[in-house]
């Protein structure tokens, strides 16, 4: 698929903390909320506009890592591993993509609930 990204590491705790940016020339830029500093840059992808992207945890990621997959007018949806800094794959659509769901898996799914009932006194 092909790379682009920088080459620092991230731990999984830290690429929670990103803003994720996409930009009209088609580049992705993520940055650390913690103190603005550009984590992860992704200069190539889309031939176009950067026009959604949706962050994807590992729990949730069929690689066990965490993703973003990213949309734009090109026609084309990237997704991206935040971990490896790398593009898995390119996908292309017959029409601009100008919005993206992941589903949430079953189990990530009870795993919420049972933190949120945790949360509430119950067990």
């Amino acid at each position: 698929a092909g790379g682009g990204g920088s080459s620092s590491s991230s731990s999984t705790r830290d690429i929670a903390l990103l803003l994720a940016r996409g930009y009209q020339k088609g580049g992705i830029v993520a940055s650390s909320l913690l103190d603005g500093n550009d984590q992860v840059r992704f200069e190539y992808g889309h031939k176009g506009e950067v026009t959604c992207m949706v962050a994807v945890p590992p729990e949730q990621s069929p690689t066990k890592t965490p993703l973003l997959v990213s949309g734009g007018l090109d026609g084309c949806v990237c997704v991206w591993d935040l971990q490896k800094k790398d593009r898995l794959g390119r996908f292309r659509c017959r029409s601009p993509v100008l919005s993206l769901h992941w589903p949430q898996t079953a189990e990530s799914t009870r795993r919420r609930r049972r933190r949120k009932g945790k949360g509430r006194g119950g067990g």
